[in-house]
């Protein structure tokens, strides 16, 4: 492959459509008084039914947004002043609590990420089904998935 402008700009246009996705979700974000981290954090949790309704810990939060432990911990806290989620004793080790979505947090979940989903929805609707996978291959391949 010859190297020219088109591919030296490919990052700008990447910057530029993420862009277009994080405008359309930061009046959300600030709507429901939640971070860009909260909303990730909220969005595992209530996803646990992707990963085989799996116990989340601490652990497997920072695993799955790859997020630093500090950041998800900080957060976490915040959740749970919030009461919308709550740490529960894992029944295998005493060392780790799960982390559960409390009833006012799942619904707000679900509403953040009904806004998420759209928010994708309006930036990509101008992409046919057929582009649409195609995007998502190539940018999974090139970030060695």
């Amino acid at each position: 492959m010859t190297f020219d402008l088109r591919h030296r700009m490919m990052p700008s246009h990447f910057k530029g459509v993420l862009g277009l996705v994080e405008k359309n979700l930061a009046s959300a974000y600030k709507q429901e008084d939640l971070t860009e981290i909260q909303f990730q954090i909220l969005d595992a949790l209530s996803g646990s039914k992707r990963f085989n309704n799996q116990e989340f810990s601490q652990k497997l939060l920072v695993q799955v947004t790859g997020l630093p432990k500090h950041k998800i911990t900080r957060n976490l806290d915040i959740l749970e002043q919030r009461k919308l989620l709550m740490r529960v004793d894992d029944k295998l080790s005493r060392r780790c609590k799960n982390i559960h979505l409390t009833e006012e947090g799942s619904k707000l979940a679900y509403e953040v990420s009904a806004i998420y989903n759209k928010a994708c929805a309006d930036v990509f609707s101008v992409l046919s089904d057929d582009e649409c996978s195609m995007l998502q291959k190539l940018l999974l391949k090139l970030r060695g998935v």
